[in-house]
């Protein structure tokens, strides 16, 4: 069997599909994002995402980069 995991450099380069800050309301006693709370995020991207695409594409309007969500804070 062929080990596939990803090495390392394989990961830190891959590009971020959303950065952000996490406010001190969503981190856990540990001081990591609660899951919780990630995984609310997630879920809100990819609706965000996925009604951007539907918007684009029912104007006829095709911008790969608002496909993608992004945070600025």
């Amino acid at each position: 069997m062929t080990d596939t995991t990803p090495g390392f450099d394989q990961v830190v380069s891959l590009p971020a599909v959303s950065e952000g800050t996490v406010i001190p309301d969503f981190i856990d006693l540990n001081g990591h994002m609660n899951i919780q709370h990630y995984l609310d995020y997630l879920a809100w991207a990819r609706t965000r995402s996925a009604a951007t695409r539907e918007s684009t594409s029912n104007t006829g309007a095709c911008d790969d980069s608002a496909s993608s969500p992004r945070s600025t804070t």
